[in-house]
């Protein structure tokens, strides 16, 4: 399978992945993402911080190639999307 890095851009600092994971797929890996998201949105709400609208995903491949970034707005519109009943290729918007 192959591997994804994914690095977080907070619009001020950036956190490099160097150990990836193991995904099926770009798929999976912008699913990965979307889930990063929601875990950093949920971290901000117990800690009665500011949502990170700044925040962005990017994921690239072993060679570090960036594949697609993953914006939290754009995030957040999927997981609203997927609770109307969308499919997890509702994840639009991300950029590849």
């Amino acid at each position: 399978m192959p591997r994804y890095f994914f690095h977080v851009h907070t619009g001020t600092d950036t956190a490099i992945d160097h150990d990836g994971t193991e995904l099926a797929s770009l798929e999976d890996a912008v699913s990965e993402a979307v889930e990063d998201h929601l875990s950093f949105a949920i971290e901000a709400l117990r800690r009665r911080q500011p949502l990170p609208y700044s925040y962005e995903i990017g994921i690239c491949d072993a060679k570090g190639r960036l594949l697609t970034e993953v914006a939290f707005t754009h995030a957040i519109e999927a997981l609203s999307a997927m609770g109307r009943g969308g499919e997890r290729a509702a994840v639009v918007g991300c950029n590849r």
